[in-house]
């Protein structure tokens, strides 16, 4: 297809519209220029008189400010007067206070004196009405301050003009209010100011309650009656109270003005709020007369360019790129052999067409090569899903989220689940409840390049309910950045290898069922071998007594070596086909050997009556912890703090409890591991902790599990046991020895 034929495309996008574009953008500067520039000296003389504005407002203020200090220098001299400190004193104190409203004059209306509760007993004019101002704002602040206080500014019924109340605490020497002064002011202070600053032609000033209420507005000078609007009513008064300082809006009356707003306060006490609308009309209109004849001028120019634009481009530039873009759409129809005419017109568009020529070449050169390296990455590509697909693994890309991105053939096999099926949830969810968070933490310090890979083994549920064992290694893929990308996780199926360790511990069990039964059956064997021989001399008793704890000590250690026998016999066998798990059993038959031995030790200190006195306690505990761990495969950790010689009963009581602790535990708990806790300071405290079951403490009696002879050895010797536990939670006992 020819470009000639193709659709044109807007207007806008053309190379003649660009061209206007060109004209417009150096016209449209000159253009920008002259309102910029018009823009500024309006804003130039708005901000003028924004400075004018602020100035004025601050002047007002101040002279509010003044009026109140001198209120405060008045009062401050009249309470040194006695007689004011006296309540109802009015006939003693009416010429001080008469002094006082002629330095207030001519601002002051009136100046009065009430005493705590409000009433009014003296004045320089009389009051009419409400003789009792305690609920006035101004009053109660004074009562409460103990110092100066205004109140705001309110319409005086009698006259109809704002006034506004003061109010100052007498104290007695004791710091308590004996009286109160009060002062009533009109809006004198504000006709002498706005004399004074000179305002110019319809300014508006208004003074407005604090409510909102418009009190008194005035504008030119000329007061404004029989308006029912309010400030809240205008663009100004939110705006203003908001912060800013000055703005330009329309004003109750339609006129744009500048309008700033204070407020008239002592402290934070505001009494209304003085706003001040400042003319800008006439700024506008004679900004906007010279702005019109400007751009009058301008538009004429711009039209003459536009003319003279459009004839150009058509001879000079549209012609000769039609024939360019001939070619051009031939080669996006596919023909890469087209070439550019020679271009008649610019230079430009004569090397415009040389190089779209040398880009052709370039793109057939290219296209070449791409069609090469796509044969090649799809052959590697091909390798690839080839070792993917047949690993004799699981296989699985994950991302950071744990979401599964690709898995292979033989991880669809060992879950039963397809691609789009494990992709559709979490693929954590595959592992049995108990099983899932036993590598989270792994796993976050894989995605936070804490490390490269881990190996977990779990259990998992395949997609028909049945559960196999899994080894899963996760390895983090990481980026240029050094930052993990992916993961990629590998899962072996060791369903197998765990049946058969089952099938080992099983044995084991039976094994030491079988021995514990000889156990018991000699047992009965020598209680009956002791009754006969009860009536033989002490010291036949203390031979035989020995003979007895010696075949103890050798059917004692009898399940320990049998277990190690037994895992002695597949060692090798087991070695050659996982030397990782042969390295396992082998540190396991280390573990049990270290058992046997320390149990033996412990029966041999059975043997000699004196061995439980003479060896440290610290030692009689270790060995205690190591015959547990060699027998029950119990993980017993062992602390010991301060060294420190106990009395005979004491530590033989220490161990007895000790022994009956870690055998409830060997019994009952279904603990993996367990700590023992000894301290040898001037309070001797004995710890036993496991990870176990636990237990109701309030539901088991105290002869269950040992607990009554444990509390009676404690007690013997003068010590408190202390038992805690929970089903759940494991279980631990406390004894405290001083």
């Amino acid at each position: 297809m020819r470009a000639s034929s193709l659709p044109r495309g807007p207007f806008w996008r053309s190379a003649r519209a660009r061209l206007f574009l060109l004209v417009l953008l150096v016209m449209v500067p000159a253009l920008a220029v002259q309102i910029a520039g018009a823009w500024s000296d309006l804003q130039k003389e708005i901000g003028e008189r924004k400075l004018e504005v602020t100035h004025v407002m601050a002047h007002a203020q101040g002279d509010f400010e003044t009026l109140l200090d001198h209120s405060r220098t008045v009062f401050a001299d009249l309470v040194r007067v006695n007689e004011i400190r006296k309540p109802d004193n009015c006939n003693q104190a009416y010429n001080s206070l008469r002094l006082a409203y002629e330095r207030l004059a001519p601002e002051a209306t009136n100046v009065g004196l009430s005493d705590v509760e409000g009433n009014i007993y003296c004045s320089v004019v009389p009051v009419f009405g409400d003789l009792n101002i305690a609920a006035q704002p101004q009053f109660q602040r004074a009562m409460k301050t103990l110092d100066l206080s205004v109140g705001a500014y309110t319409l005086n019924p009698l006259t109809g003009t704002p006034a506004l109340s003061i109010a100052y605490p007498v104290l007695s020497f004791n710091s308590q209010v004996v009286t109160v002064i009060f002062v009533t002011y009109e809006l004198q202070w504000l006709d002498v100011w706005q004399n004074e600053v000179a305002l110019p032609e319809d300014t508006a000033l208004t003074l407005v309650a604090t409510d909102g209420a418009i009190l008194k507005r005035s504008v030119s000078g000329q007061v404004v009656t029989g308006s029912r609007a309010t400030a809240l009513d205008s663009a100004w008064f939110a705006t203003l109270q908001d912060g800013q300082t000055v703005i330009e809006a329309p004003d109750l009356d339609g006129v744009k003005r500048l309008h700033t707003l204070v407020p008239l306060a002592l402290n934070s006490q505001s009494s209304a709020y003085l706003h001040l609308g400042y003319p800008v009309e006439e700024l506008y209109a004679k900004i906007y007369q010279s702005l019109q004849w400007k751009l009058a001028l301008l538009i004429l120019t711009l039209l003459a360019a536009l003319g003279l634009a459009r004839w150009g481009s058509e001879v000079l530039l549209l012609k000769p790129l039609r024939h360019l873009m001939d070619v051009v759409g031939e080669v996006q129809s596919g023909n890469l052999q087209a070439r550019a005419p020679a271009a008649q017109g610019l230079n430009e568009l004569a090397q415009l067409a040389q190089a779209f020529d040398r880009m052709t070449d370039a793109i057939q050169q290219r296209e070449a090569a791409t069609l090469q390296a796509r044969a090649g990455l799809q052959e590697s590509e091909e390798r690839f899903r080839a070792v993917f697909d047949n690993a004799a693994v699981g296989v699985a890309v994950m991302s950071l989220e744990h979401d599964i991105l690709q898995i292979n053939q033989k991880a669809k096999r060992l879950t039963g689940y397809s691609f789009e099926e494990i992709s559709k949830f979490n693929p954590a969810l595959l592992a049995v409840e108990p099983d899932r968070e036993i590598d989270r933490d792994l796993f976050q310090e894989l995605v936070d390049c804490k490390r490269d890979q881990y190996t977990v083994e779990k259990r998992y549920i395949r997609k028909d309910g049945t559960i196999f064992w899994g080894r899963v290694n996760f390895s983090a893929v990481h980026g240029n950045d050094g930052q993990t990308d992916y993961v990629i996780g590998m899962i072996e199926d060791i369903t197998e290898e765990k049946q058969a360790a089952l099938r080992l511990a099983a044995q084991e069990a039976e094994h030491r069922r079988m021995l514990e039964a000889r156990i018991a059956e000699r047992t009965e064997e020598l209680n009956k071998a002791n009754t006969l021989l009860s009536q033989k001399a002490a010291q036949e008793a203390v031979a035989g007594e020995r003979t007895r704890l010696a075949r103890e000590l050798h059917d004692a250690v009898t399940q320990t070596l049998f277990s190690a026998t037994l895992i002695a016999d597949v060692l090798p066998e087991l070695w050659e086909l996982n030397i990782v798990e042969g390295r396992r059993r082998l540190a396991e038959l280390h573990q049990l050997t270290r058992g046997a031995l320390a149990e033996m030790r412990a029966l041999l200190v059975e043997l000699r009556p004196n061995a439980l006195v003479d060896a440290p306690l610290s030692t009689l505990c270790r060995e205690l912890t190591e015959a547990v761990t060699g027998r029950a495969r119990i993980n017993v950790q062992l602390n010991v703090d301060g060294e420190r010689k106990l009395p005979p009963d004491v530590q033989i009581a220490l161990y007895r409890i000790t022994q009956e602790a870690l055998n409830n535990i060997v019994k009952h708990s279904k603990a993996t591991q367990a700590m023992v806790t000894l301290r040898l300071g001037d309070t001797v405290r004995l710890t036993i902790a496991d990870n176990g079951a636990g237990f109701d403490s309030e539901a088991v009696t105290a002869d269950h599990l040992g607990l009554k002879i444990m509390q009676e050895r404690a007690e013997a010797i003068g010590a408190r046991l202390s038992i805690y536990s929970e089903p759940g939670e494991g279980a631990q006992i406390s004894v405290t020895w001083q």
